[in-house]
């Protein structure tokens, strides 16, 4: 028995006997109820009686209460993450049992659902333009992959993280070190999506100035491509 059921005991218990003392006492109600006769004599009776099965009744309930434990969390139908709807589909499942990580699993589906509007802007450029520029497209389903695989990682961590303990002193480090590592990644994809941005600034800018036979080419694409592959690249290292 815990130490909360033996305090909700003990108060009840006391209270009843109180009110017990003050109903039935001679000197306090129970004298007044004496001297209305049979009436009072019949009301000392019922309020016995109702004493005696509130004692069991509430007893009973406090210790039944105390013997039940709280129903196990449902096993998660978790599928393999091929692609970042799965992804997105896992980190919603995960959130309900990680109520300490919710911020980092709402950043990590945003980012999932950030890449692909990045592309369907992309491809909504190349219909409007009759353009298509391969290695932007290229690169853009490179950067998808690279963040794919982060949060894979990310995954992994929420996977193992165990609500229960996170908030245990004594693994402070343990616990400390998965959000540190969390953070990373969540901050690795945001470089990602960040230089994606940029690079359909600049596409869009060289297929306007090419259309008008003006600007400088495409040295600004030929950069965003060269820094998001550095990115994309740096992603699959990080660990």
């Amino acid at each position: 028995m815990d130490k909360r059921t033996l305090v909700k005991l003990a108060v009840f218990n006391l209270a009843l006997a109180v009110a017990d003392v003050v109903l039935l006492s001679p000197g306090l109600v129970g004298g007044a109820l004496g001297a209305l006769g049979t009436v009072g004599t019949a009301a000392s009776v019922t309020i016995a009686v109702m004493s005696a099965f509130l004692f069991i009744g509430v007893n009973r309930f406090i210790l039944t209460g105390a013997d039940k434990k709280p129903p196990a969390p449902e096993p998660l139908d978790l599928k393999p993450v091929y692609s970042l709807e799965d992804a997105a589909q896992s980190l919603e499942a995960y959130s309900p049992q990680t109520p300490s990580l919710g911020s980092i699993i709402d950043a990590a589906r945003r980012q999932a659902e950030s890449i692909r509007r990045k592309q369907r802007k992309a491809e909504e450029i190349w219909d409007r333009n009759e353009y298509t520029i391969d290695s932007v497209q290229e690169t853009l389903a490179e950067a998808e992959g690279a963040i794919l695989a982060n949060l894979k990682k990310l995954l992994n961590r929420v996977t193992i993280w165990d609500e229960g303990e996170s908030g245990d002193p004594r693994k402070y480090e343990i616990y400390n070190g998965h959000r540190r590592c969390l953070n990373e990644l969540l901050h690795k994809n945001d470089e990602i999506l960040d230089s994606a941005d940029v690079l359909l600034v600049e596409t869009a800018k060289y297929i306007s100035e090419t259309k008008s036979g003006s600007g400088p080419g495409d040295v600004g694409i030929k950069s965003m491509i060269q820094a998001l592959k550095s990115l994309n690249e740096g992603g699959k290292e990080l660990e």
